[in-house]
């Protein structure tokens, strides 16, 4: 038997397979976002790293106070090597004492560049004071080496 709808219920053909397959896709749709709206936060995660705003405030706070004690220990060392240039009279590679002198110039600025970056820069200005740190004990050993 061969029914044909008419009036508002009549579709074309080919046009009830693509009204199933959109309630299908909604049907999915609805059943995911259900699923993950009632899951637990340790569940919500879905493959994906989270993290909390607060999270990124710790960790940026973490970072801000270890590179502090980083930088009051530098401080505290280059203090006393100009000390002990200035006392002994010690005499280094002028090479040497302009990679020391540029390098703790530049740890200096990116440190006070770190203390006030905003969030939108805050990775870059990290990646810059690593760098500068890393500049800075590499001065300091070829100096240590050297003399």
């Amino acid at each position: 038997m061969d029914a044909t709808l008419e009036g508002p219920a009549a579709v074309a053909p080919g046009e009830d397979v693509m009204t199933v397959r959109f309630i299908l896709v909604l049907a999915g749709v609805a059943l995911v976002a259900g699923a993950v709206a009632n899951a637990g936060p340790e569940s919500r995660n879905l493959g994906f790293h989270t993290t909390k705003i607060s999270d990124v405030a710790d960790t940026r706070q973490d970072y801000l106070d270890r590179a502090q004690a980083d930088m009051q220990q530098w401080e505290a060392r280059m203090r006393q090597w100009n000390a002990d240039m200035r006392a002994n009279g010690a005499q280094m590679s002028a090479d040497a004492s302009r990679d020391m002198e540029k390098a703790w110039a530049t740890l200096k600025v990116d440190w006070k560049r770190l203390q006030v970056s905003g969030n939108d820069v805050w990775a870059k200005t990290r990646i810059s004071f690593d760098r500068a740190s890393q500049k800075m004990r590499a001065a300091w050993q070829s100096f240590n080496t050297s003399s």
